[in-house]
Formats: C-alpha cells, sequence, structure tokens
C-alpha cells in the first residue's frame, strides 16, 4: 500500500513539473449539415488556451474530392501549432497567436484561429477553422 502511494505521489509530481499537455481527443467536422462530433472538446481546448494550459486536439474532416484531412493543434502555453494533413500526407505547419470564437448571424458559431503565420508564405492572418450551427 505504501508503494502504491509513493508511486502515486511521484507520478502527480512529474505531471505537475513536466507541465502535463492535455490530449483533448478529437473533433469530427460535419459536412454541410451536419455538426461537428465532440465539439465539447473543442471548447475546453478553447478554455485551456484562454488560461494558458498546455493542450492538445485534432480535428478530422473532409477535403473538396473526400480526402481525410486532419489538423493537429497544439497550444505550448504560448501559441497554436498547427500540422494540417490530408491522407496522411503533409500539407503545411502554421502557428497562430489563439483561438476567437464568434456567434454570426442565425446562430452560426466560428471557431477562428488568430494571427496565424506561415514561413514560406510570409504572411499573417486568421484562419477560419469550422462552425457550428446551433
Amino acid at each position: 500500500m505504501v508503494i502504491i502511494k509513493n508511486l502515486f505521489i511521484i507520478a502527480t509530481l512529474v505531471t505537475v513539473l513536466t507541465g502535463c499537455q492535455s490530449d483533448l481527443g478529437k473533433v469530427v467536422k460535419g459536412n454541410i449539415t451536419d455538426n461537428p462530433e465532440n465539439i465539447d472538446a473543442l471548447n475546453v481546448f478553447v478554455n485551456k488556451v484562454t488560461m494558458k494550459d498546455k493542450a492538445k486536439i485534432t480535428v478530422l474532416g473532409n477535403g473538396i474530392e473526400g480526402q481525410e484531412a486532419e489538423e493537429v493543434l497544439t497550444f505550448n502555453g504560448k501559441e497554436i501549432k498547427v500540422h494540417r494533413t490530408i491522407d496522411d500526407k503533409f500539407i503545411e505547419e502554421f502557428n497562430c497567436s489563439g483561438i476567437q470564437v464568434n456567434e454570426e448571424e442565425e446562430g452560426t458559431i466560428v471557431y477562428t484561429l488568430q494571427e496565424c503565420s506561415w514561413e514560406e508564405k510570409n504572411q499573417v492572418m486568421d484562419y477560419p477553422l469550422l462552425s457550428v450551427k446551433e
């Protein structure tokens, strides 16, 4: 019993000292008429970014021609790194300063990555991540 207690204490200390990053799972984008699955995980990610807590989430969707698109968002406490692939092939990486949630017309909620920069493109712009129809 003492060994288990000591292991628990050590695991807790390691987690605190290393600033453990929360992997929040996956959000699956819906098609034009469907809302995303597991949108609560994205809301937790937004809250963690606001609180400057490290977090990671994967957003899955489909490309124009039906390919599988994956965007892995990793927040390191300062910025969001986005790694994009389509059909498991690397497409691009870029960094964003934050994420914003806005309600637009007719109850549509839009998640936008802010001030994203692409080194190879030498530009900074906002990046629309996904929309949810309420």
